[in-house]
């Protein structure tokens, strides 16, 4: 009976751990970064709360926002320098993603930040993010 009662408890507790809902993770910004948000936010394109991070790639972040209302969904990449945004309608987004990218000096020449958005089945987006080289600097190619 107690190995009954354990078992139980066992499968209560792993499936809790696997289909609980989560909170998604918060991407700590640096004061650098908070000022890139500021300097996003300034903008007024976008919908009052509705700016927030959701990955960071190579010392780049990667921002959804909403515009007009919410009927409007955005991807933004910014690495304080530039800021490459993406947006499409919410239904035509939450089937088909967002994809923005941002090139950048990088040492050793010319790198590009890729992101793209999905969303889950409550529409909540969720980053995948890559960064590669794409250049060599003409110091890097002699040596």
């Amino acid at each position: 009976m107690a190995a009954l009662i354990v078992a139980i408890l066992v499968g209560v507790l792993v499936g809790w751990a696997l289909f609980s809902p989560r909170a998604s993770q918060a991407v700590p910004l640096s004061a650098e970064q908070q000022s890139w948000q500021n300097e996003i936010l300034v903008s007024a394109v976008y919908d009052s709360g509705s700016l927030r991070p959701i990955a960071e790639e190579d010392g780049t972040i990667v921002w959804f926002a909403t515009r007009d209302g919410g009927d409007i969904v955005c991807a933004i990449i910014s690495d304080g320098e530039t800021t490459a945004p993406a947006c499409r309608e919410r239904d035509v987004a939450i089937m088909r993603g967002l994809q923005t990218s941002l090139r950048r000096e990088v040492d050793g020449g010319e790198g590009l930040v890729e992101a793209q958005i999905l969303f889950d089945a409550e529409g909540d987006p969720a980053a995948l993010t890559s960064h590669s080289l794409i250049t060599r600097s003409s110091d890097d190619a002699d040596s």
